[in-house]
């Protein structure tokens, strides 16, 4: 049993709720989902039947509206003669924040193979159909995706589209605006140039890829490769994923087969309140066909106070490490100096030397104040060395007690 659905809005559902069918929705005429709290649940939709003069079917889906197709979908197009009006067109709308057409199974868009409309004729066209995803929307098809002939796929501004299987960006019909994001869960292909205000989702590409828009391998993190060379412009951004330890599962890494040619951003993404710490390091990248350049900035989104991003490391390994920055190091540094400073005079109290100050000139012409022990004693005591620090280097012996020049005028 088929529903035969003409001309219905389905708008609140009496204040949320749910219509599950759980049958094949074919629509002749125009069916609407709107509004938060709305969802019909079906085991397929059809669009038009895509016979002759089957006009004007619409599947509206808005304003957070939610279906749930267990099957396929099936927008199709159909056959006229003379005028081209509006109304002719068969398509699915999916806009506005939070709206979702999920599909279970494949999307298919079906125009006649007809051509378009011959002016001045009542000779017979192929009036084409389309589907349009933006504003917030978002549409996921778990299977494969195909459109035929003159019809459309329209990934507009603000709207996700997000395929399951493989995708070819290059087929005939898809049409992919600024500011929408695709992820495509198989391997991505057709595309080598991802322009600016576009986002890639995807663990695998394949061939050459130049990014002025945003990649980000993976749909969460995985492990991820570029089967070809690497560019990231100087407006492109490779986005990577960090929420723990384990590599591929946790975060993300990327390998790229062909030479990488590094500009723009590397933006690291923090997942589920995961704070990177001191001494972390992440293997992030396989660089197999070697790197030309290096990215612009690095952006974090959680990277804890007095911590920075080591990178001497990550145009060779691939490694990206965590460090305090210079400032704490030096403060780091003048702690530790002070620590073993202090041990070394107890050192020297314990074996029953004096710890009256006595004032010093080591052979680099360094003047400090310095306890000084007797030559027997030379055991306890260690060589400090806070060069570049904002205050004076401090020296002890090791094994230079003769190098120390004193006289009765030094002591006070």
């Amino acid at each position: 049993m088929k529903w035969l659905i003409c001309c219905v809005v389905i708008a609140g559902l009496v204040s949320g709720g749910t219509v599950s069918a759980q049958e094949f929705l074919n629509v002749h005429g125009v069916v609407t989902i709107t509004d938060p709290g709305s969802m019909l649940e079906v085991s397929g939709i059809a669009v038009g039947s895509g016979g002759y003069y089957d006009y004007g079917n619409r599947l509206y889906v808005s304003n957070g509206g939610y279906v749930r197709c267990l099957g396929s979908t099936y927008v199709n197009g159909t056959v006229s003669t003379g005028v081209d009006y509006g109304w002719l067109y068969s398509f699915a709308s999916i806009t506005g924040n939070g709206s979702l057409l999920d599909i279970g199974g494949d999307l298919q868009l079906w125009s006649s193979s007809l051509g378009g409309r011959t002016p001045g004729t009542w000779d017979p066209w192929g009036v084409p159909c389309y589907m349009e995803i933006s504003a917030g929307a978002e549409v996921s098809v778990v299977g494969d995706i195909s459109i035929i002939n003159r019809s459309t796929l329209r990934l507009g501004s603000g709207g996700k589209l997000t395929v399951g299987s493989d995708f070819n960006a290059s087929m005939n019909g898809f049409i992919w605006y600024s500011g929408s994001t695709l992820a495509v869960e198989g391997q991505f292909s057709g595309l080598s140039v991802l322009g600016a205000g576009k986002r890639l989702e995807t663990p695998n590409v394949l061939g050459d890829m130049t990014v002025h828009g945003t990649l980000a391998p993976g749909n969460s993190p995985a492990d991820s490769i570029v089967e070809g060379g690497l560019t990231i412009a100087s407006d492109g951004t490779l986005e990577m994923e960090l929420g723990g330890y384990d590599v591929g599962t946790e975060y993300d890494r990327l390998t790229v087969a062909g030479l990488s040619t590094l500009d723009g951003t590397l933006d690291l993404v923090f997942l589920d309140g995961f704070m990177a710490a001191y001494g972390d390091s992440f293997d992030l990248f396989n660089w197999d066909g070697g790197v030309s350049g290096e990215f612009a900035s690095i952006g974090s989104s959680a990277l804890s106070d007095g911590l920075s991003w080591d990178t001497s490391e990550l145009y060779t390994t691939g490694t990206l490490s965590v460090i305090p920055e210079p400032g704490t190091m030096s403060m780091m540094g003048l702690s530790s100096g002070i620590l073993l400073f202090t041990r070394n005079l107890r050192c020297c109290k314990k074996a029953g030397l004096s710890l009256m100050p006595i004032r010093g000139k080591y052979d680099d012409g360094l003047t400090f104040d310095h306890p000084v022990p007797e030559a027997t004693d030379v055991a306890c005591w260690t060589t400090i060395d806070l060069a570049g620090l904002n205050a004076p280097r401090i020296s002890a012996l090791t094994q230079h007690i003769g190098s120390w020049k004193k006289s009765s005028s030094n002591r006070f």
